[in-house]
Parts: C-alpha cells; structure tokens; sequence
C-alpha cells in the first residue's frame, strides 16, 4: 500500500561521465536548484520509508551501472537487438548505444520509464510476472502500462535501487552479488536491502 508522507529527498548533480551525487535537501516550491526548476519540487507517496530519487535532467541519457560489478544494462549483439521481447542483459562498458538509456518521469512524480537509446523500447518485466527470478525485457512502450514503470530509491553512497511499480520488486544481477558475468540476463527479485547486485549508478553519458 503506498502511503503519503514527508519525506526528505535528495538532489542530484548530473555531469557526463561522472556518477551521480546525491546529497540530501528538503525539496520546496521553486526546486531544489532554485528558479522555475521543476527539479525535486514537490514531495509524493513513496512505497517505502525509504526516500525516493529523481533526476535533475530528463533529457540525459545514461548508463544504468550495477554497484557490486561495475557492468552496464544493455542489449545484446552489436546494436543490432531492437525488436520487442529482447532480454537485458550487463556487459562491459563499450560506450556503445544500446548501453543508454533515457530515464523519464511517468508525470506522476513517483516513477520513471527507461528508454534504450538504441531500440526506443522500454525496460519491463517479461510476461508481467511478479515471481522472483523474472527476466527484464524490452518492450514497445505502453503508457499507464504499470509493469513498465520503475521507482527510484535511494540506497545511499549514490547508488539506487530501481523497483518496479507492478510487482514490488527491484532490477537484479543473479547468483548472490558473485556474477561478474558478461551476458547475463537481469531480472527481477525481491528488495534485499544488503544485496550488492541490486545497487545500481545512473552515470550521465549525453547531457544536452
């Protein structure tokens, strides 16, 4: 059940190449960065004590890197996997385009889709399934369609966990923070606040 509450949120820094920072501010009625800046301007339910985390530039694109190995969300073959279904799997950083990814909000304030630069698909559950161990797909996007979109929480030392608005649960690496693999798919799996593998940095790559 999502209840509303107060919360404190955090501000982000977004610079090309460079991790996001998160530091923590109370948002207001002008944003966090002052001015007319939407940026963290109001505060919404959140699923969780836990706060959530937005983004202070909606037209970056990034690199969405797991926090235990370093390996980045992308699709398989050599930008060549664009059509629906195609399962997301880490790999190595090649600086490649299907290793980017828009992160947009829903409008709602809470939650964000996830758009691979390469294949204009979105990020989602395969066959909306709510079991552990459930692989992330690509998908043509859907709006309102609540498998498609993700909360952002924070997980601190600017790290998020990215859980999905349907089934509750978080992005994934499997196999008990040991895979270090190139070419394994990502799933989904209960929030497990210790697990390394489900801690994830948003690195901007293109900051218009």
């Amino acid at each position: 059940m999502r209840t509303s509450r107060t919360i404190t949120i955090f501000a982000v820094t977004a610079t090309a190449g460079t991790a996001l920072v998160l530091g923590p501010r109370i948002a207001s009625g002008e944003g966090v960065f002052g001015g007319d800046s939407p940026v963290l301007a109001s505060v919404g339910a959140v699923p969780s004590v836990r706060p959530t985390v937005e983004l202070s530039n909606p037209a970056a694109e990034y690199q969405v890197r797991n926090g235990m190995n370093g390996l980045v969300l992308e699709l398989p073959g050599d930008d060549t996997a664009i059509e629906s279904g195609v399962a997301v799997q880490q790999w190595h950083n090649l600086h490649a385009t299907d290793q980017r990814w828009r992160i947009e909000s829903t409008g709602d304030g809470d939650y964000v889709t996830f758009t691979n630069v390469r294949s204009e698909k979105v990020l989602t559950v395969k066959d909306d399934s709510v079991t552990n161990g459930a692989a992330l797909i690509q998908v043509e996007p859907k709006p309102g369609d609540d498998t498609q979109e993700w909360g952002l929480e924070d997980a601190g030392d600017g790290q998020v966990w990215i859980v999905n608005r349907a089934t509750g649960k978080a992005v994934d690496v499997p196999d008990d923070d040991t895979n270090r693999r190139d070419g394994t798919v990502i799933q989904q799996w209960r929030l497990q606040d210790y697990a390394k593998d489900q801690r994830w940095v948003l690195v901007p790559v293109a900051v218009p």
